[in-house]
């Protein structure tokens, strides 16, 4: 399906590779591209202090728990609560090595197609997940390799 953008009127697919996640809109993306998205936010005028004192808050407890709220809701549409229930359901393990994660966040992991939640993942099954592009095929290949040199 394409999506035309409304800034930049180029037409481009209606994907997450192209427009932002927003969940006020019917099909779940951004009105404008994530291009124009971006100049727009580049252009905007910060003064140093403000920045500074931005990234200040970040560092602290409370500004990394607001960032990952605003992030979870805005990426996946869930709340703290939802991340929460889906961890104590996991017993607090990986949903694919079943390690216990013991003191980190989990990552939310989710169809980049569809963008279905599907389960909490550690960083480690994550990164793996990424680096083959959650293809079947490839993955199907690496077990056999590794089968044949066992």
């Amino acid at each position: 399906m394409i999506k035309k953008c409304t800034k930049c009127e180029s037409e481009w697919p209606a994907d997450l590779d192209h427009y932002y996640k927003d969940q006020s809109k019917k099909d779940n993306l951004s009105s404008s591209c994530k291009r124009c998205q971006q100049e727009h936010h580049k252009n905007l005028p910060v003064s140093d202090a403000k920045r500074e004192s931005k990234r200040r808050y970040k560092q602290t407890v409370k500004g990394k728990f607001a960032y990952w709220k605003h992030h979870i809701k805005a990426a996946y549409g869930m709340t703290p609560e939802d991340y929460y229930a889906m961890f104590d359901k996991q017993k607090g393990s990986c949903g694919i090595c079943k390690k216990e994660v013991n003191g980190k966040r989990m990552c939310i992991d989710h169809d980049h197609v569809t963008g279905k939640i599907r389960e909490l993942i550690c960083d480690r099954c994550n990164k793996a997940i990424g680096l083959c592009e959650d293809n079947r095929e490839l993955l199907r290949r690496m077990i056999s390799y590794i089968g044949r040199h066992e």
